[in-house]
């Protein structure tokens, strides 16, 4: 069953007016959840197995539908017109495929109904998930407490990850990867941050944010590099971060200036996840020219081997911060004296330095999805543990589940959760501008925020429903509680990702600098510019030149 239509709720009421025939386009989304398959007038309803993530058909035989699967809850769209009236409809993606019949497409008071032919997962895709799945319960499960009692970096889970393909798994074929998709990721990601965060965040970081930079504006070298270093089971670490420069990226301090046959890299970055362990690092750094003029800012690749105490010189890790949880993972701080790079690992965006910020920070978009992916994951990974309690934990001689108290508590979890999973899989399912592989800006925003949030709300109710039981390191509640916390800080602070948001959805400029909102260029109030694009917007945000300009 199509679920809901794409458009505005005029273009609505005036298509339920029309015969079916007289439809010339339509858009649907279909949302792959809950399907209800019709052959030979028998239906055939598909539900969620376990952990929703798996399906299988309900009622009798048919070898057509013989064990079908269905990818999590993500989405697929396609068009309907006339010309398709009386011939299969299609759409596949690595994911998933999706068969309609055309002469089973009703149109009825506004709601379309399709019967779906076929659904299958693809066979990578599933070996991915299964794979994901067995860690998951299994060593990922039993190790967890382990790595963060000892705040010790996991590297025996990345030995499992490397040899069940989850490293790099988006990666293109031809450079060792498996062409996942990033809801596919998502699911894999998910599914692991319910046993074990930390190593949720390596398999963020193996197939996003740095990875996916390199890979969509890194030279031929520069991609064979990365990729070899990331399936041999090394995290790339992504530099941002500056003391003083937070949440306000675009002003920081670290510097690239020309040197014979290369660049010279100076400053300070802090929290940098993995910084320590990391062998490849992007370094974001204002690039200078030779009279110390600005350029803009760009990113720069530059090696080190932590594991044998080689870096270059003039590169340190100077400290470590002991974290609140994720505690096996280290979060450092990296000074760059006067540190040499190779002309050729600056890593140059398609609008060149002037655009160079913009450019990278679209790639953290889909490190911004593999966050939201964590924290949702740790919350299925809480509710599923709480759900499990309250059903066999009695007070006043029954089990708790049978209080309307809790059972409205476990309600909003559910429902919540489930919320988030969608939205992520919307998000994962959209490009970011120019045909990027990425997803949108807003989209991977508003999911990251909404899962994060939702996230600690849930965990934090789970905690509750275990009582003081949870409170003890005897459960992983305590644990989980400290992990996912700081979801609604790093990759985006909960304030700036609302913040991002409203500019998109009021195309307005959202400058947080003092006096930002009196006057643009020319004397134009912000309030006046509506028209201005949204990339034109962030542009002047960032100080960088507009289209036009």
């Amino acid at each position: 069953h199509v679920t809901r239509l794409i458009g505005d709720a005029a273009s609505k009421r005036r298509q339920a007016r029309r015969p079916a025939r007289a439809i010339k386009e339509l858009s649907v989304e279909i949302a792959l959840e809950h399907l209800h398959l019709h052959a030979d007038g028998r239906e055939r309803s598909v539900g969620r197995g376990r952990s929703g993530r798996k399906a299988a058909f309900v009622g009798d035989g048919d070898e057509r539908f013989e064990k079908p699967q269905v990818h999590g809850v993500c989405a697929a769209r396609v068009t309907v017109s006339d010309a398709d009236v009386g011939r299969p409809l299609r759409w596949q993606s690595t994911s998933s495929e999706v068969v309609i019949a055309a002469n089973s497409i009703v149109y009825d008071q506004g709601i379309v109904h399709a019967a779906v032919m076929t659904v299958q997962m693809s066979p990578t895709d599933a070996r991915l998930l299964e794979a994901a799945e067995r860690l998951a319960a299994g060593p990922f499960s039993e190790r967890a407490a382990t790595w963060d009692r000892e705040r010790r970096y996991c590297w025996r889970n990345v030995q499992d990850l490397k040899a069940h393909g989850l490293l790099g798994m988006t990666l293109p074929r031809e450079l060792g990867g498996q062409a996942a998709d990033y809801a596919t990721a998502c699911s894999v990601i998910e599914e692991i941050a319910g046993a074990c965060a930390l190593t949720a965040r390596i398999v963020v970081e193996t197939n996003m944010g740095a990875v996916g930079a390199i890979l969509a504006y890194g030279t031929d070298v520069q991609r064979r590099r990365a990729a070899e270093l990331v399936l041999a089971g090394e995290k790339p670490a992504i530099c941002i971060t500056e003391p003083s420069a937070g949440s306000a990226a675009t002003e920081m301090q670290t510097s690239a200036t020309p040197a014979n046959g290369g660049w010279r890299i100076n400053g300070v970055k802090h929290w940098i996840t993995g910084g320590g362990v990391s062998r490849l690092h992007l370094v974001f750094a204002r690039v200078l020219d030779g009279r110390g003029a600005e350029l803009g800012i760009g990113g720069f690749l530059i090696e080190a081997d932590p594991k044998e105490g080689r870096y270059p010189d003039g590169f340190q890790v100077t400290r470590h911060e002991r974290t609140l949880g994720l505690c096996g993972m280290p979060e450092a701080e990296l000074r760059f004296d006067d540190v040499f790079v190779a002309a050729d690992q600056a890593l140059f965006p398609p609008g060149g330095f002037e655009r160079g910020f913009a450019d990278l920070m679209t790639a953290y978009n889909g490190q911004r999805l593999g966050a939201a992916s964590v924290a949702i994951g740790i919350a299925r990974g809480a509710l599923e543990r709480a759900k499990a309690f309250v059903l066999k934990r009695e007070q006043f001689g029954r089990p708790i589940a049978e209080f309307q108290g809790l059972q409205w508590m476990i309600a909003d979890m559910e429902t919540e959760v489930h919320a988030a999973r969608l939205m992520i899989a919307d998000a994962a399912q959209t490009r970011a501008v120019d045909g990027m592989p990425f997803p949108a800006r807003a989209a991977a925003a508003k999911a990251k925020l909404f899962a994060s949030e939702t996230a600690v709300r849930v965990v934090d109710r789970a905690l509750q429903l275990f009582g003081a039981r949870g409170y003890g390191s005897e459960e992983p509640l305590e644990r989980m509680y400290r992990d996912v916390r700081m979801f609604t800080i790093g990759g985006g602070t909960a304030q700036v990702l609302r913040t991002q948001i409203a500019a998109d959805a009021l195309k307005i400029r959202t400058p947080q600098t003092r006096g930002g909102y009196q006057t643009e260029a020319g004397g134009t109030r912000a309030s006046d510019s509506a028209e201005v694009s949204v990339a034109d917007n962030w542009a002047r945000v960032a100080g960088l030149p507009t289209a036009a300009e």
